[in-house]
């Protein structure tokens, strides 16, 4: 439980005082980017923690195993705040054109959302399924193939006029 306040209380007061500041310095596509492999490497490590949790030898001979779901939480909490959440809503604002900013910003977030839901339907049946480690294994590879696909498609719209950022599309 003291465990759980504590990372509640980093990701309140840390994160929503610090993560609201990053975003507005860095670029965007190079923040995204280290987010998502931060993000594929805090799963990682959980999923690596409940593979090795069924050797009990090993965990006996190194206890300081059963701290790696912390700190691969904490990872993900970090990232997703600092960029891999934030950063997709800040490019809809600037990609969608003027006209259809409101509709298109809508259906991304009811798109969000519902992603977000059947996610969090499924961890509980993919664990069922394939484990735990296999589901955070799976959470991991998404978070890999988003770095992919944000490295050939995102476009860097960082200190660009909503000109020039439609410059890019025409």
């Amino acid at each position: 439980y003291l465990v759980s306040a504590g990372i509640s209380l980093y990701r309140f007061i840390l994160m929503v005082i610090f993560s609201s500041g990053i975003a507005n310095r860095v670029k965007r596509r190079p923040l995204f980017i280290a987010t998502a492999i931060a993000m594929a490497i805090g799963n990682f490590v959980i999923a690596t923690y409940f593979m090795l949790r069924r050797d009990v030898e090993f965990t006996e001979s190194y206890p300081f195993v059963k701290w790696a779901p912390v700190i691969g939480i904490i990872v993900i909490y970090t990232a997703f705040a600092m960029g891999y959440g934030t950063v997709p809503y800040m490019l809809q604002g600037e990609i969608l054109p003027p006209y259809a900013r409101a509709i298109g910003a809508g259906i991304l977030v009811f798109i969000s959302n519902i992603s977000m839901f059947i996610a969090a339907k499924l961890g509980p049946t993919m664990s069922d399924i394939i484990g735990t480690d296999g589901a955070f294994y799976i959470f991991s590879c998404v978070a890999v193939i988003t770095t992919i696909f944000a490295y050939f498609t995102m476009p860097e719209t960082f200190n660009l006029s909503l000109e020039e950022i439609e410059k890019i599309y025409q």
